[in-house]
């Protein structure tokens, strides 16, 4: 073994090791400070660092322990399972996250995939913080746009 993949071996087991316990601590921490779950967004957090961590173990496992061909196999197929389980989560998680960032005056209510899918259609792809886009000229948007933080959607602040 050459000494860059030396390095990168122990990077790897370091980062690996950080990973782990930056995952449980900030379980242990938001489980402390919050009833996450009796909340969608929160229980939908922590599961999605629940199935992370579970990756994050099985690469720690494979780094600080001999696998043979049969228990590397099985690993895999545990470690697609969690990234499945990700992707299967934040596509579950789609209207919710929808659902929380309607507008509060009640003109748009993006309460279904389908009606949200059209109003991306209607505004051609632009964020929805960015206004009507009858209210855009040829360079974006022209003027303040939500009246809450100062700011036009750009990073400029008015």
């Amino acid at each position: 073994m050459s000494p860059l993949e030396q390095w990168i071996l122990v990077a790897f087991k370091v980062v690996d090791v950080a990973a782990i316990t930056g995952t449980a601590l900030w379980i242990g921490v938001y489980t402390y400070l919050a009833k996450w779950w009796a909340t969608p967004l929160g229980a939908t957090v922590v599961r999605l660092a629940i199935y992370l961590g579970g990756a994050f173990l099985l690469a720690f496992a494979s780094l600080f322990f001999h696998f043979n061909r049969t228990s590397s196999d099985v690993a895999g197929i545990i470690d697609v399972g969690f990234y499945g389980l990700v992707a299967a989560e934040l596509f579950y998680r789609v209207p919710m996250w929808i659902r929380l960032h309607m507008r509060t005056d009640g003109t748009r209510s993006y309460t279904a995939l389908r009606v949200f899918a059209a109003e991306v259609w209607r505004r051609r792809g632009r964020p929805l913080w960015w206004g009507t886009p009858a209210s855009h000229g040829p360079d974006g948007p022209s003027g303040p746009q939500d009246g809450r933080d100062g700011h036009d959607g750009h990073g400029e602040t008015r």
